[in-house]
Formats: structure tokens, C-alpha cells, sequence
């Protein structure tokens, strides 16, 4: 992060596999934080996993919000409202191809 003069104030490197994104300033127990997302992102554009991470206005991290239950958290939305974060979230589910025959009846 820099700041007006365009110098560094903050800086958090993220591992050489990931990327983060989507910083915003956000509202968490009443005072101002910073909010982002980090994961992996395929060459496609795939998001394979991601997590939001808060920090409060001294930069210590605060909370971490992941996907649960196949979910993944993906990069394009986060808002914290009161007491919950919205988030935007896929789930890649299996789809099956089997064709159907019609039924035989034996004789």
C-alpha cells in the first residue's frame, strides 16, 4: 500500500503461488479496516482457492474468511454488514453423462 506521495506504508507479501486482490476498505467492529483476497487462479481464470483476510486500522489481522464445504471464496465481492461478511462463491459440482436407455423387458 503507499500513500500519497506514492512510498510504501504497508506490505505484505503473498506466496510466489498466489495472487491477492480486491482490496477495500471496509467497516469491522465499528472502525475502519482493510479487507482483500488471496488464492490461486489458474491461466484459465479459474479460481481453485481463496480466502478474504481483515486487518484493522494497525494492520494486525483480524479475521480470515474461507470457504467451507466445497465452497470457494472467489475475488469478485466482499462486504462486511454488522456482525456478517458477504461474499461471492462458487462450487464446482460433478455432472454425470450417463445416457438413459429404454427400459427391456425380459421374455
Amino acid at each position: 500500500m503507499l500513500d500519497s506521495h506514492l512510498q510504501p506504508v504497508w506490505f505484505r507479501p503473498v506466496p510466489i503461488n498466489e495472487v491477492a486482490g480486491n482490496l477495500s476498505l471496509q467497516r469491522w467492529n465499528g472502525k475502519p479496516a482493510l479487507a482483500w483476497w488471496q488464492g490461486i487462479v489458474t491461466n484459465t481464470g479459474a479460481t481453485e482457492s481463496g480466502e478474504y483476510t481483515v486487518v484493522d486500522g494497525h494492520y494486525h489481522t483480524g479475521r480470515d474468511a474461507e470457504g467451507r464445504d466445497g465452497w470457494t471464496l472467489t475475488l469478485h465481492g466482499f462486504q462486511i454488514v454488522g456482525h456478517d461478511a458477504w461474499v461471492t462463491a462458487e462450487k464446482n459440482i460433478r455432472a454425470t453423462s450417463r445416457a438413459r436407455a429404454a427400459p427391456t423387458t425380459a421374455r
